[in-house]
């Protein structure tokens, strides 16, 4: 049983591009969610593929010209933390997960995306443990996906 879950897993995972380290679904980052809608609007808001741009080789999706703008000012302001990979995994055990772009939390003025499926809602467990104790442990964990 333990082979057909991990298989299968494997199976779910093959869309997902990871070399450059950025969650993205079919070249579009966050699956088309706009990063600046999570830290200006503390709300999940899918972009509009006509308001788009490119950011390190990725297309970015927008709300609004105005959100466009704001990001292509300041990008790092808006990327998720860990390139928008699931923060919860991240602090668990440093693997990159995929996420439910429409589960985050805004902590300090950054975004933190959770994976939100069949096997956990992960910011249901992360909610359990402080947010800096996991922040923490995350970030350690982020450092050896960091380029040297």
């Amino acid at each position: 049983m333990k082979k057909i879950i991990v298989f299968c897993f494997f199976i779910l995972n093959l869309g997902f591009a990871k070399e450059a380290n950025f969650y993205q679904e079919d070249g579009v980052f966050l699956r088309g969610y706009d990063p600046v809608s999570y830290i200006k609007k503390n709300k999940a808001e899918k972009g509009n593929e006509g308001i788009s741009s490119q950011y390190k080789g990725i297309k970015v999706y927008f709300t609004s010209k105005e959100n466009k703008d704001l990001f292509l000012r300041t990008p790092e302001a808006f990327i998720p933390a860990y390139n928008g990979w699931c923060a919860y995994a991240m602090a668990d055990s440093g693997d990159l997960v995929e996420i439910d772009p429409k589960s985050f939390k805004v902590v300090e003025g950054k975004t933190y995306l959770f994976y939100n499926g069949f096997w956990a809602d992960t910011l249901k467990k992360w909610n359990k443990k402080d947010d800096s104790s996991q922040i923490q442990k995350a970030n350690l964990n982020w450092k050896k996906y960091q380029k040297k």
